[in-house]
């Protein structure tokens, strides 16, 4: 019998998906490796059909960044996942197992036979919810990415082909300030809500909210928030295919009211053997700076239940926001 759950993830990585083409350099470095990431897991398989389970294990190892005893080794290990399956309809749905759990989201998979795993199953980008049987798609998802899983005769193959070129020069010709970041900037700094994250800068959006723009370009803005201007400046961001098709990014920007100036900064590294053995054990702690450090796994193609680390984040996001607060047009902090 299922189990239902949602599993939330409180904190993860940007992932690699986006938006926006055009090639003109810009004030802000947006240089990046261009590549096209093709990443293939192959290995058995077997299906536990009373408890619609499907468990399945790589070939050979790959080195991660494991947990063990108090902290993390590098080690050569074998990947196993292990997945509840459900057909609904002509879509084969595998659900997240989580210490006994399962998930009530699930992802859609089309291409195979109804009532047979057997098949090459593509991933639609749409999750089903079990539990009140609605589907829903996420364009973001598939816009620059394939993933296919093959099943057949005890053996499958896992592949995913990262379309990064693509990615990389629709997001650079949107610009940066046509974002779901902006939208949420805009609503801190009228002293509406205190949320914002640097996720949010990498997913597009249109203009929701009541703000003059008086300047606008693909890096900067200057515009009116309840007669008070701000500036908004980009001075950095990178984008890299790593390995495994893992997304790096560094990004640094700005806003300012003319006498305070909120810097925001947001780095995210994939993991490697000296990354693995650094001195800091935690999964996250603070510097003296105000810095969240955080070390996270893949979950994307992991699962929920990773413990491994696959990214190094730093971000100074709270005490970005809370600079943000301090020159809103109506402060939070201080009730005006």
């Amino acid at each position: 019998m299922r189990n239902g759950i949602v599993v939330a993830i409180t904190f993860s990585a940007i992932p690699f998906f986006a938006c926006s083409n055009d090639s003109t350099p810009s004030a802000a470095d947006t240089e990046s490796p261009k590549s096209t990431g093709v990443h293939i897991l192959q290995g058995n398989y077997v299906i536990d059909k009373n408890k619609q389970v499907l468990a399945m294990t790589s070939n050979g190892t790959t080195e991660e960044c494991v947990p063990k005893g108090d902290g993390y080794s590098w080690e050569k290990v074998s990947q196993t996942d292990s997945v509840e399956y459900e057909f609904v309809g002509d879509s084969l749905v595998l659900y997240t197992l989580n210490n006994g759990y399962t998930a009530n989201l699930g992802l859609v998979y089309v291409g195979g036979n109804m009532d047979d795993l057997n098949g090459t199953w593509t991933y639609t980008g749409c999750t089903y919810d079990n539990d009140k049987d609605q589907t829903e798609c996420y364009a973001s998802e598939v816009d620059y990415k394939t993933v296919t899983l093959a099943l057949s005769k005890g053996e499958f193959t896992k592949k995913k082909d990262s379309r990064f070129d693509e990615y990389l020069a629709d997001f650079e010709a949107a610009g940066y300030t046509s974002s779901l970041f902006m939208n949420s900037l805009y609503t801190i700094l009228a002293g509406e809500q205190s949320a914002l994250s640097f996720y949010w800068f990498f997913e597009p959006d249109e203009v929701h909210h009541d703000v003059e723009i008086l300047e606008n370009s693909k890096t900067s803005q200057t515009f009116l928030l309840n007669g008070k201007k701000y500036t908004f400046n980009v001075n950095n961001v990178k984008q890299g295919l790593e390995r495994k098709g893992l997304l790096s990014v560094d990004l640094n920007l700005e806003v300012s009211d003319g006498s305070t100036t909120c810097v925001g900064h947001y780095t995210q590294q994939i993991v490697d053997k000296d990354l693995c053995n650094t001195r800091h054990q935690k999964n996250s702690f603070v510097d003296d700076d105000g810095n969240l450090h955080r070390f996270l796994p893949d979950r994307e193609n992991k699962g929920n239940t990773s413990m491994d680390r696959d990214f190094y984040i730093i971000s100074n996001e709270n005490e970005f926001i809370k600079c943000l607060n301090s020159i809103a047009t109506n402060n939070p902090e201080s009730g005006t």
